[in-house]
C-alpha cells in the first residue's frame, strides 16, 4: 500500500541545473513495489541516478513510468531519495516507509458470572483514536474504548449451561490511512449457583434504587404505588417492590416482589394508614402497553413479616428467606439524573416508578436548552412584555421561561422556589422553534399525532410526554384525571400540595403524595397579562399541539392540572415534567 501524494514538480533553480522537488510517496511498512508516471518528464531520455539507501530500489519503465521497490521495514519509520536525470533537470522524489504499526491487546478475556466491570489495557503506536465493534448478537456485553483502555461490562449470568462468547475488533488508522484491526475474544461463564443478599434502602434520594454487584446492576427496587382495580377488594397501597433483571438489562417488571406495604387505602374514609398483620412478600406484575397492573399478575398479598434484607437465588427468585451467609452481599444506589448544561449549576433529579413508566420526580429547573444555549428570561409582567407575543397580531409564540413570581428565573431570589417548584416554559421552549416562521406561517415540526419530534430541552436519554402519555400516568395513579384531587373519591395521592409559604396543604387528608410524583402547586403566568395567578394546583405541559385549541387559546398546547386535560396558549407558562424514553 502505499499513498502518492503529488507527482508534479515545481523547478528550483541553481547555477547549473533545475531540481524538481516532489512530494514524498509514502508507503506501508510491508514489502512492495509500486508503480507511477512521472507528470513532469518530457521525453524517454532520462535515468534513475544510483540509490543511497539499500532498503530501496527503483527500475525505469516506458512511457515515463518508474517502479518503486521497498523492502519490509521491522523498524522505525524511514525516508529514501530517488534521483531521476533528464538533461540538466534532476528530478528528485522522496519515499517515506512507515513503521510497522499495531494494536495489541488481550486476545481473550474472561468475565465472571455474577457479571462485572473490566479494563483491558491496550498496546499501539498510532495516534488516532481506536474504535471497537461488538457482534451485534453480543448485546450483553457493552465495550468502549477511552484512550488506550478497551473497557468492558457484562450482567450476570445465571442462566446455566454453555458459556456465552462475544467476538470484539479493534480498528484504527495510519496517519495514511492503513487499517489496523485486532481481535478480541470475550467469553462468560454461565454458574447456575449464585445468589445474592441486600438491605432495602431508606428512599432519601430517589424512589428507585439500582441492586449493584461488583459494579453490574443485578436488581432494581422501588418505592411506589400500587393500584389494581382487577382485585376485591380494589388494591390501592404504597409499597417497596425488588424486579430482577431482565435479559435486556433493564428491569422485569412482570416480576415483582413486594417485599414491604407501607401504606395500604383505608376505603371507609380514603386515608392511608399504616397496614398492621403480615401482609409482607406479596408479588405484583404490569403490563407495559398499559401502563396497569398486568390482568396474569395482579397484586397479591404475601404473609411476611416487613421484609428488610432480600435474597436473591440462583434462578432469579426473590424473597426474604435464604442462605444469607453464603450469599454474595450487593449494594444500593440511588437512581438519579445529573443534569448540568454551560455555567448553569447541576441539578439532580430523583426518580420515580409509576407503573412501567419512569418519571423524573421533579419539574424541570433548568434555563438552558440541552445545547447549554439560554432561554430567554426576565420579560416584564405586561402586554410589551411577556403579553407581547400572545397579544401581537397574529398571535404569536416564544421560547421563553421564569418561576412562579419572578420574572427573572435565574435571579438569586428566585432560586428557591426554582428548586421546590421548577421552572415555568411556555410551549415553544420544548422544541425551541417559535410558532410562526418571518411569513406568519406554521413553523414548528410535528408527527401526524401532532405531537413535537425536536426535543431541546429534557435530559439526555429523557423527553417530554406527549398526551397519551401524560394520560396514561393520569389515569393509572387516579381512575380519572377528575379524581386526583376530590376528597372522598377513589384517588391516589399523588401530589404534595404546598401553600405560598411552603408550608404543607394537605386540604384535611392525612397523606400526600402516595404515588411519589411530587407534583407543586406551581401553577402558570398568563399569556396576556403576564401575571402569575394564586397558586390552587399544578399545571404541567405535554408536547402535543393543538391546532384547533377552543376561544382564545388557538393556538396551543395540552396541558393537564389536577382536574383533566386542557388546550392552553403557547404563552402560558407551565412546568414540565420528564419521562424515560
Amino acid at each position: 500500500m502505499f499513498s502518492l501524494l503529488c507527482i508534479g514538480c515545481t523547478k528550483e533553480i541553481t547555477n547549473e541545473n533545475y531540481i524538481n522537488y516532489a512530494e514524498r510517496v509514502e508507503l506501508t511498512s510491508e514489502a512492495q513495489s509500486e508503480t507511477f508516471t512521472l507528470s513532469d518528464i518530457t521525453t524517454t531520455d532520462w535515468e534513475i541516478e544510483p540509490i543511497e539507501q539499500g532498503w530501496l530500489s527503483a527500475e525505469k519503465l516506458e512511457n515515463q513510468r518508474i517502479s518503486i521497490i521497498a523492502e519490509a521495514n521491522d523498524g522505525i519509520a524511514r525516508e529514501g531519495i530517488i534521483k531521476i536525470k533528464e538533461g540538466n533537470i534532476e528530478n528528485r522524489i522522496r519515499v517515506w516507509q512507515d513503521c510497522e504499526r499495531y494494536i495489541v491487546a488481550e486476545p481473550s478475556v474472561s468475565l465472571l458470572p455474577e457479571g462485572e466491570s473490566v479494563d483491558v489495557p491496550i498496546e499501539t503506536n498510532l495516534t488516532d483514536e481506536l474504535t471497537v465493534q461488538v457482534t451485534s448478537s453480543a448485546s450483553w456485553l457493552e465495550a468502549s474504548i477511552v484512550g488506550t483502555t478497551l473497557k468492558l461490562r457484562a450482567d450476570a449470568f445465571r442462566a446455566g449451561g454453555t458459556p456465552r462468547t462475544a467476538n470484539l475488533r479493534l480498528t484504527g488508522f495510519s496517519k495514511i490511512g492503513q487499517r489496523v484491526e485486532t481481535p478480541v475474544v470475550v467469553t462468560q461463564n454461565a454458574d447456575g449457583t449464585l445468589e445474592y443478599v441486600f438491605d432495602i434502602p431508606e428512599f432519601t434520594q430517589s424512589w428507585v434504587y439500582k441492586v449493584m454487584y461488583n459494579g453490574v446492576q443485578i436488581a432494581e427496587v422501588c418505592k411506589e404505588y400500587i393500584n389494581d382495580y382487577g382485585v376485591t377488594p380494589v388494591a390501592s397501597l404504597q409499597a417497596i417492590v425488588v424486579y430482577p433483571m431482565g435479559s435486556n438489562g433493564k428491569a422485569d417488571l412482570t416480576e415483582g416482589f413486594v417485599a414491604q406495604v407501607l401504606k395500604a387505602r383505608n376505603a371507609d374514609d380514603d386515608n392511608y394508614p399504616t397496614p398492621t398483620g403480615n401482609i409482607h412478600g406479596g408479588s405484583v406484575g404490569w403490563d407495559k402497553e398499559g401502563n396497569c397492573v398486568d390482568a396474569f399478575h395482579h397484586y397479591t398479598n404475601g404473609t411476611s413479616e416487613k421484609i428488610r434484607r432480600v435474597f436473591i437465588s440462583s434462578d432469579r427468585g426473590i424473597s426474604g428467606e435464604g442462605d444469607y451467609y453464603s450469599a454474595l452481599y450487593a449494594s444500593t444506589e440511588p437512581y438519579t439524573i445529573s443534569d448540568k448544561r454551560g455555567d448553569e449549576k447541576e441539578y439532580v433529579y430523583p426518580v420515580v416508578k409509576i407503573a412501567t413508566q419512569y418519571w423524573l420526580q421533579k419539574s424541570l429547573m433548568t434555563t438552558r436548552n440541552r445545547d447549554g444555549s439560554p432561554i430567554t428570561t426576565n420579560l416584564a409582567s405586561s402586554t410589551s412584555g411577556w403579553g407581547a407575543a400572545y397579544n401581537s397580531t397574529p398571535r404569536t409564540a416564544i421560547a421563553a421561561c421564569c418561576v412562579r413570581g419572578y420574572n427573572d428565573a435565574n435571579s438569586s431570589s428566585a432560586q428557591a422556589r426554582r428548586e421546590n417548584e421548577g421552572v415555568l416554559y411556555s410551549f415553544p421552549c420544548i422544541s425551541n422553534e417559535p410558532y410562526l416562521n418571518s411569513s406568519n406561517t406554521f413553523n414548528m415540526t410535528i408527527d401526524t399525532n401532532n405531537n413535537l419530534t425536536i426535543d431541546n430541552l429534557s435530559p439526555e436519554g429523557w423527553e417530554i410526554p406527549d398526551i397519551e402519555e401524560l394520560r396514561k400516568m393520569f389515569i393509572y395513579i387516579g381512575g380519572t384525571a377528575a379524581e386526583m384531587y376530590v376528597p372522598g373519591t377513589n384517588v391516589a395521592r399523588v401530589t404534595e400540595y404546598l401553600n405560598d409559604d411552603g408550608t404543607p396543604n394537605l386540604a384535611g387528608r392525612e397523606d400526600e403524595n402516595i404515588a411519589g410524583l411530587t407534583l407543586r402547586s406551581s401553577m402558570y403566568r398568563l399569556q396576556g397579562s403576564a401575571t402569575y395567578p394564586t397558586p390552587t394546583s399544578f399545571f404541567i405541559w405535554s408536547r402535543t399541539y393543538s391546532p384547533t385549541a377552543t376561544g382564545n387559546e388557538n393556538p396551543g398546547g395540552r396541558a393537564f392540572n389536577r382536574n383533566g386535560e386542557y388546550d392552553q396558549s403557547m404563552m402560558r407558562a407551565m412546568a414540565i415534567r420528564c419521562i424515560r424514553k
